[in-house]
């Protein structure tokens, strides 16, 4: 199981250093400066941020169990000594909060490395490059944040059970960009603007991404890449292409299922991940074709596809079944056939090689 294992010895240590003590800490009351009240934390400790704008570069490290939240509207702004670094920079530490924090003008707002447990909630990105960078972050949360413009929402690099939940993302290049890492949750969250809206690498493994709304992304909407992904409940609106995955060996494995991809400019699905499974998916208004399977082995099955500008279904890969889809409205052919030892039945319009 992924939340039975044991923790390092360094986090143990780190988990039982303060547990005696609680306190409350004021900024500026009791501590001029975050850094400083930062370095007088002990494990279950409040700093409490008085509102105001802060510019400051906070550095945090072995720490445990703190909490750092804003009072009021609390600004993080760029510290000119510390030139361009992050806001706060956490590393080998574990059950950080940070909460109610505005982040304006950074490169990265929060950078995260080697860190378990951590909470970012409520909190407020403008004009960041990447608002939360995380790097080998395991069993963490992103929530109730919103991120305005600026390039990238959260960017995550390996780590295990990263759950980025209820966000909402306005952001120039990429909503959330996965680059490695396993048991990712991208869940409920809105997306809107930008090139990507959620975009997974090549290194992943057994992501789901469940329930968001993306919208008005000039690339694709969700692109995939790795194997084992889950991509259920979504509804894209309006992208250059909803749902696109890579070819390749280790691209495989996904089930894709009833997600609404409406008014795509190209192509409403286009996968090329082998022994996938596309179900029960509604795609209406596409540029081009409405669902592409471009692998081998890939069960379109129940999908529903209507007011396409190419075919309604493409059967480009090998060896797979297309079951009990409806087309309707397409400005190619319903079923384009272009691979071989593909199996047919009970689509509609039916093809010349349904059963």
């Amino acid at each position: 199981m992924l939340f039975a294992r044991s923790l390092p010895v360094f986090f143990v240590g780190l988990s039982l250093a303060g547990a005696l003590r609680a306190d409350t800490i004021q900024v500026p009351a009791e501590a001029a400066t975050i850094q400083a009240a930062a370095d007088l934390a002990a494990e279950g400790d409040v700093v409490l941020i008085a509102k105001g704008t802060y510019a400051e570069a906070v550095t945090l490290s072995a720490i445990a169990g703190v909490t750092f939240r804003g009072q009021g509207k609390v600004i993080l702004t760029p510290s000119i000594e510390e030139g361009n670094a992050p806001a706060f920079t956490l590393a080998f530490s574990a059950d950080v909060v940070f909460e109610s924090l505005e982040f304006e003008g950074f490169a990265d707002a929060i950078e995260v490395t080697q860190v378990q447990r951590l909470v970012v909630r409520d909190c407020v990105f403008r004009e960041n490059t990447i608002a939360v960078n995380l790097n080998n972050v395991s069993q963490a949360s992103v929530r109730d944040c919103r991120v305005d413009s600026g390039s990238t929402g959260v960017q995550v690099a390996g780590g295990e059970a990263v759950v980025i939940t209820e966000n909402r993302f306005k952001v120039t290049a990429t909503g959330v960009n996965v680059s490695s890492g396993e048991q990712h949750i991208v869940d409920d969250n809105k997306f809107t603007g930008g090139l990507f809206g959620i975009f997974l690498g090549g290194t992943t493994s057994q992501v789901e991404l469940n329930d968001n709304l993306i919208r008005d992304v000039a690339n694709i909407g969700i692109a995939l890449a790795g194997g084992g992904h889950r991509v259920l409940g979504n509804t894209l609106k309006k992208c250059g292409t909803g749902i696109r995955s890579s070819f390749g060996a280790a691209h495989t494995l996904y089930t894709i299922a009833d997600n609404r991809v409406l008014q795509s400019a190209v192509d409403g699905i286009f996968l090329r991940a082998s022994e996938s499974r596309v179900m029960r998916n509604i795609v209406k208004k596409t540029g081009g074709s409405g669902i592409a399977a471009d692998a081998v082995n890939i069960q379109v099955v129940r999908n529903t596809v209507s007011a396409t500008g190419g075919a309604g279904l493409r059967a480009v890969g090998n060896d797979g079944s297309f079951v009990g889809n409806k087309v309707k409205k397409s400005g190619g052919d319903a079923i384009s056939v272009e691979g071989t030892g593909n199996f047919f039945a009970g689509n509609q319009p039916s093809t010349p090689f349904d059963l």
